[in-house]
């Protein structure tokens, strides 16, 4: 079973996340997260594809 992934961003008070993500574009965007912020990737649970 191939997972979807989301990415969680936070930093200078804001946060946002990013849902059903390749695992590629999930990495893609952790590696590119600005250096004032962090970011981390999760596999996506069923509760997250009914938001």
């Amino acid at each position: 079973m191939r997972y979807r992934w989301k990415v969680i961003v936070r930093g200078e008070g804001q946060g946002w996340e990013h849902l059903n993500l390749a695992e590629d574009q999930a990495a893609m965007i952790v590696e590119s997260c600005p250096p004032d912020y962090f970011a981390y990737m999760l596999p996506m649970c069923m509760f997250d594809e009914w938001r």
